[in-house]
Order: structure tokens, then sequence, then C-alpha cells
């Protein structure tokens, strides 16, 4: 019982990190919009706080350190395919054949039992991916 008291006292901690997070990402955003931060000041602070907020994601919903060490090289690999790749058909198609792999992959490790966890997982983890990838868009 304590154990389980002392799980979600965890869990709400990390979600309140999250949520700080994703309202720094946005209050970063609105101040380049308005010209209090540079260009490049801004464009750092984003992607930082992108990827520290996909950190508190996966560690509320992970922790096996195989899974997450999968998911954050797919960050990390998924950052840089952002920033260097074209925006085309065909480069939207590579990465979600990707990430179907890495959805395969983490159900392979953390067992079928946990499917719905895991899908809860990639509903939010997409929608973090759709509104970084607009954001960005924006952002340019």
């Amino acid at each position: 019982m304590n154990e389980k008291k002392e799980l979600n006292k965890n869990r709400n901690e990390k979600s309140r990190i999250l949520m700080m997070s994703i309202i720094a990402y946005f209050a970063v955003f609105v101040l380049k919009k308005i010209d209090v931060v540079s260009n490049y000041m801004g464009i750092v602070l984003m992607i930082l706080l992108y990827v520290y907020a996909n950190y508190n994601l996966i560690n509320i919903f992970f922790i096996s350190k195989r899974t997450t060490f999968k998911i954050y090289i797919f960050l990390f690999l998924e950052v840089i395919y952002f920033f260097t790749g074209a925006f085309s058909l065909a480069s939207i198609a590579v990465y979600l054949i990707l990430l179907w792999i890495l959805d395969y992959s983490i159900i392979k490790d953390e067992g079928r039992e946990e499917t719905p966890r895991i899908n809860r997982f990639f509903q939010i983890y997409i929608v973090f991916k759709v509104v970084f990838i607009l954001t960005m868009i924006f952002f340019m």
C-alpha cells in the first residue's frame, strides 16, 4: 500500500515537471515571436525544452533501461532528422516506418500485456511530435 502511494507521488511529481517544461517551451516560443529572445537562442532553448519534456514523458511511462534507451536514441535521431532533412512525403513515410519499428520493439521488450500502456504513450508521443513540428514551422 505504501509502495503504491510512493509510486503515485513520484508519477505526480514527474507529471508536474512535464507540464512545467511544456509551459516553458511555449513561453520561449512566445518570447521568440515577440522578439524578446534571439532566433538562435530561441531555437536552442526550444530544442532543449522539447527534449526535456520528452525525457519526462518517457520516464512517466517506462522504467526499463532497455526501453528508455531505445526511445532516447530514437529521440536523438529524430531531432537530427527534423533539422537536417527536408519534409516530404517520402521522409514522413520513412519516419512513420521507423516509429512503427520502435513501437514493435518496445512491445517485444515490455510484453504484449503492456500494449495498452505503450499505445497511450505513443498517442501522447505523437501529439508531442506534431506540436513540435508545427511550432518549428511557425518558428522559422
